[in-house]
């Protein structure tokens, strides 16, 4: 699937501007604090096939995540947010799988673009 051009244009538009902030405050641009915790995610098939054997298989896997806001901005100001997943062992043996996810929105376009939001349960 190809991404469309306006979605394109704008990606690169916000590389520049993150690399900008990075330069200015001098530290990363993007998710530059955030909240770690390991878990264990628990899977229980139930229905139709993912076509991925650690979701489609019972078991137990160790996860590290990190709950994080975008570009940092403080909390009563809407900001892009992020979780970042590490399964271990989710690509087989030593091999870790990443799951990273944004706000977004629900659109056509709109959902491949980060969408600020005060709250994590605020939208799609």
């Amino acid at each position: 699937m190809s991404v469309p051009r306006p979605v394109a244009a704008g990606a690169g538009l916000v590389a520049r501007a993150a690399r900008t902030a990075a330069r200015r405050r001098r530290a990363p641009a993007l998710h530059p604090r955030g909240v770690c915790a390991e878990a264990t995610f628990v899977v229980h098939p139930a229905g139709g096939a993912w076509g991925e054997p650690w979701l489609d298989e019972p078991g137990d896997h160790r996860v590290r995540l990190r709950w994080s806001r975008g570009a940092g901005l403080p909390g009563r100001l809407p900001d892009a947010l992020g979780l970042a997943l590490r399964v271990d062992d989710a690509g087989g043996p030593g091999r870790p799988l990443d799951l990273l996810l944004t706000s977004s929105g629900g659109g056509r376009v709109s959902r491949h673009l980060p969408l600020p939001r005060l709250d994590a349960t605020g939208g799609p």
